[in-house]
């Protein structure tokens, strides 16, 4: 599966809530994969906040379910 088919098979299980912002750090990580642009590299920088957010609420969800 592709990291967008997870994250949709994620939403779906409600690990995650919000599509928008999860398929934003997707956007994010490749955009920066392959990109040496300064201003693109700071709008990501910027952004890191709230990706570590989602990941760290991912993480709780799944600490949850975990048996």
């Amino acid at each position: 599966m592709s990291p967008r088919e997870c994250l949709r098979v994620a939403f779906s299980l409600g690990l995650v809530e919000d599509d928008a912002q999860w398929m934003s750090m997707i956007e994010d990580r490749i955009r920066t994969a392959h990109t040496y642009d300064e201003t693109t590299a700071r709008a990501v920088y910027g952004a890191l906040p709230e990706h570590a957010r989602l990941l760290r609420e991912l993480g709780r969800r799944l600490a949850e379910r975990a048996p």
